[in-house]
């Protein structure tokens, strides 16, 4: 069997060192982090209210709703009735150099990837429609790791860290990036599916037309909440 090599092909060193640097950036710019569990969002003429799960409430000028596979209930509230879905999704990372492959491989046909990174060589896949609060099953991931094995049967697939995680998906494939129905001071941008990295910095470049009312480069048709 022949496979195909993308010269082009390019990766993060680590999704999660890749974001935790981002945000540094955006903090030593002037932002403030503030974590909050939000449980309503609504429109008055004062601004938009945010309601968080302490009793407490904030009041904003302009909101950006991104919050992943948990948007759904909150553009519920805004008018929105949008088919949210979630992929759950299942990886496996091991210390570096364990695995002995020195670049991305898609196994095409078998649910799963390999990926080197700087904290470890991660073997994930899978998707899984269980919604935001059953519990794991890592048995998936066992069925990826024995399948991973009849490749390189060499490999030593101990010590690893297991992680499950949430994508917010769409039937069509396609993101959320609009403004709600009730109000142009909020705007969406979640529903990413696989491509949330991807596409973040795309997405950035229309939200910030959105927030500031001006017209984007990019057509952002396509991705409005009312197209269901």
């Amino acid at each position: 069997m022949r496979w195909p090599h993308y010269e082009a092909g390019c990766h993060v060193s680590d999704p999660n060192q890749l974001t935790l640097a981002l945000a540094k950036k955006v903090l030593e710019r002037g932002a403030r982090f503030d974590a909050h569990d939000v449980r309503e969002i609504a429109s008055q003429d004062r601004g938009i209210v945010l309601s968080y799960g302490d009793g407490s409430r904030e009041t904003f000028e302009a909101v950006v709703l991104a919050a992943g596979a948990w948007s759904q209930p909150l553009a519920a509230r805004l008018g929105d009735n949008i088919p949210l879905d979630t992929e759950r999704g299942y990886n496996t990372t091991f210390p570096p150099g364990t695995l002995g492959l020195s670049r991305p491989v898609v196994f095409e046909g078998h649910g799963f990837v390999f990926t080197p990174l700087d904290t470890g060589d991660r073997i994930g896949g899978s998707v899984e429609f269980g919604g935001l609060k059953a519990a794991p099953n890592f048995k998936r991931m066992d069925v990826l790791l024995r399948r991973f094995q009849e490749f390189v049967p060499d490999a030593v697939l101990q010590g690893g860290r297991q992680w499950m995680g949430f994508r917010p998906s769409m039937p069509d494939s396609l993101p959320v990036i609009s403004y709600p129905t009730q109000d142009r001071r909020i705007v969406y941008a979640f529903g990413h599916g696989h491509y949330g990295l991807t596409q973040a910095v795309v997405t950035a470049r229309i939200v910030t037309h959105l927030v500031a009312r001006t017209a984007p480069d990019i057509d952002p048709g396509p991705f409005s909440a009312q197209r269901f």
